[in-house]
């Protein structure tokens, strides 16, 4: 499958960045909770397929407010073809498109369920990575 250059994962909590602007690991947390049948956990991120991709981002909403209230963080998909590459963490680390009834660009970061180190080793060089290339587009606070 051909994805694009970059991928957008939204803010959510003001948790997510640290007092420079910069986005801190808890960005790039897995949702562990995700019933798959797999073995991954999920961290939801939107492909910047189009123009609009980082538009509709922006406006996502849940109940009335933004969902991603404190911005996005972008991030070109090298790094994370770095990552997915590395021999270390082979079948452990992965990304997928998956669109929604209401999100073309939906996809996934995923993360298999393995042992306990190695999983916080990879979540760590993943925020890592991430953290230190993303380009973050805040949202203005009212």
């Amino acid at each position: 499958m051909d994805y694009p250059d970059k991928f957008i994962r939204g803010i959510s909590s003001v948790s997510h960045i640290n007092a420079d602007g910069r986005p801190t690991s808890e960005i790039f947390l897995f949702n562990e909770n995700a019933q798959r049948t797999d073995g991954f956990s999920e961290a939801s991120i939107n492909w910047c397929d189009d123009d609009d991709a980082l538009s509709f981002t922006m406006e996502q909403r849940n109940n009335n407010a933004y969902r991603f209230q404190y911005g996005v963080a972008i991030v070109e998909r090298m790094y994370a073809d770095g990552i997915v590459r590395n021999p270390i963490y082979k079948d452990i680390f992965k990304y997928e498109r998956s669109g929604l009834p209401d999100n073309k660009y939906h996809g996934n970061l995923l993360l298999k369920h393995e042992d306990k180190a190695i999983k916080k080793q990879i979540r760590t060089q993943i925020a890592l990575t991430f953290a230190s290339y993303a380009q973050i587009i805040p949202r203005e606070q009212n």
